[in-house]
């Protein structure tokens, strides 16, 4: 068992974790929990409104955040460890052999991953898939101004966004409220490690990130360290803990990870900028960890019903905000837009000054409002997010191996046996071609005296990215296990859904799904061998 240390400051209390059992947790951070940006983090559910599909599903983004505090404590333990026996590594690390240095580091690691979280929307990535799509769809020019602040802040989406700028006032807060000895100073320092590699590669050249290390007796470089401590994209301490606690909570086997293994056979590569890498004694482990984020990611967060719900909330909230003065209802009261609200700046101050927490309580008062109000397609939605389950998006593909299956049926597979790839291009090809998929569908419709205002919308989703680093090419060259699953998480997913906003329309669709799907699969294979041979 790797130990875990409390860090920079006095122990204050013990709190019990349904995944990792007890964790202390020291002044600092006992102050930081009772923040209203902490606060907010007990009513946002780590999944969103995925325990309509998962019931069970209702941990909080405080819990995981918890957890990757516990676990990122414990990675930097193992590498204080590393550089007690490697002078190398040491004077990369740290300005002098002091074990206060030594706990500044593991306190930083800890930090980093209590606040890592602390910008999700509510209803964590489900309502910021909903809420983006709001922006890109009405907010075309305000859009273009997050992609700017994305790049800037070296972030890639919303709540990274958020992090950012809830981190820098809540630095200033712990300064201006807290009587804890250099506090502020281990915030700041967390908001450079959570941004993106390259990102932080210039800000540790910078005289503000040298002043805040030295400070610590840090060097700079051991900012990248914390960097990968909470997000390395194999091992770190953010996925480490959201796949054993979202597969504990939806009730799924998956994510049995023997976090202790990795943890242990962790060292420091310093060729270059320091950097975490993995021995090959922990390849079994590393094998469940990527197990479990396919099955996770295609089992679970990409369940079809799942996406049947994230598509119901970003029509909801787009219909919500275009007819807010109609309607009279808006997510948080006295906001007129969710413009507004997104705003990061303001948000923050709403956040500080206990105006509102923008938490999932602002969504689910929305969709209650809404499911009475006078407008029939909010009405629409909201009903379908709450009781009338029937009228979610209709899966014409249910589950994407289905197709794939098809697809190798009619096509065949290479000669190097290389089905995935395979799959992969013919799906690209449908989505190129999906007016053909759509004509089919829609002339079965027609023949049934079924036309009107139906929408037929492709989903694409790819469960990962194939990303390589030291870690990873290591690995690869040791397992052929994790190379194939790479392969196959590599293959995108197609899933169709079928509604309409009129609910007596829907209604139809519903009644006839089990017809339209066995139509849909009889008929699709025409379409896959004229696009794919």
């Amino acid at each position: 068992m790797i130990k875990e240390q409390t860090g920079y400051y006095d122990y204050k209390a013990i709190l019990l974790d349904a995944i990792h059992g007890f964790i202390p947790v020291n002044i600092a951070e006992y102050w930081l929990l009772q923040t209203p940006y902490l606060r907010r983090l007990h009513n946002i559910k780590q999944l969103g409104l995925s325990n309509l599909v998962f019931p069970s599903a209702t941990h909080t983004r405080l819990n995981h955040s918890l957890g990757v505090m516990h676990i990122a404590s414990m990675i930097a333990n193992k590498i204080i460890n590393e550089a007690r026996s490697s002078s190398r590594i040491h004077a990369a690390l740290f300005h002098r052999c002091d074990d206060r240095v030594y706990m500044a580091f593991i306190q930083l690691a800890r930090i980093a991953g209590l606040l890592h979280d602390i910008g999700h929307t509510p209803l964590s990535h489900m309502g910021e898939t909903a809420l983006e799509n709001v922006l890109y769809y009405k907010y075309s020019n305000y859009n273009n101004e997050y992609k700017k602040l994305y790049q800037e802040f070296g972030v890639s989406k919303l709540h990274e966004l958020f992090t950012q700028f809830f981190i820098k006032d809540l630095s200033k807060m712990a300064r201006e409220e807290s009587d804890i000895d250099k506090l502020d100073v281990f915030i700041k320092l967390s908001l450079f490690s959570l941004r993106s590699r390259d990102v932080l590669l210039n800000d540790i050249r910078g005289k503000e990130v040298e002043s805040l290390t030295a400070e610590l007796g840090l060097q700079s470089e051991a900012l990248l360290l914390v960097n990968q401590i909470i997000s390395n994209e194999i091992a770190d301490a953010d996925r480490l803990d959201y796949l054993k606690r979202d597969a504990w909570f939806t009730g799924m086997v998956y994510g049995n990870i023997d976090i202790d293994r990795l943890i242990y056979d962790l060292t420091v590569d310093i060729e270059e900028t320091p950097y975490l890498v993995l021995g090959s004694r922990s390849i079994p482990s590393l094998e469940d960890v990527y197990d479990a984020r396919y099955k996770m990611y295609k089992y679970v967060y990409y369940h079809h019903k799942i996406q049947a719900i994230t598509l119901s909330l970003s029509s909801l909230l787009l219909q919500a905000d275009s007819d807010q003065e109609a309607l009279k209802v808006s997510i948080v009261d006295g906001i007129e837009s969710l413009k507004d609200i997104l705003n990061p700046t303001n948000l923050s101050a709403y956040i500080k000054e206990n105006y509102t927490y923008f938490d999932d309580s602002n969504m689910e008062r929305l969709i209650h409002r809404l499911a009475i109000s006078d407008n029939k397609v909010a009405r629409r939605w909201a009903n379908a997010l709450l009781h009338k389950r029937w009228l979610l998006p209709i899966s014409i593909v249910k589950r994407p191996d289905d197709l794939a299956r098809i697809i190798i049926e009619e096509v065949g597979m290479r000669q190097d046996g290389s089905s995935p790839d395979l799959v992969s291009e013919c799906i690209n090809s449908l989505v190129k071609r999906f007016n053909l998929i759509e004509e089919h569908i829609r002339d079965f419709l027609e023949k049934r005296g079924i036309t009107g205002s139906i929408i037929i919308e492709p989903l694409i989703q790819k469960i990962t990215d194939v990303a390589t680093n030291r870690i990873l090419d290591k690995m690869i060259r040791h397992s052929i296990y994790i190379k194939n699953i790479m392969r196959l998480g590599a293959l995108q997913l197609l899933y169709i859904y079928l509604y309409s906003i009129d609910e007596k329309l829907h209604k139809r669709l519903w009644s006839m799904r089990n017809d339209i799907v066995n139509e849909f699969y009889a008929s699709i294979r025409d379409v896959i061998v004229s696009q794919c041979k």
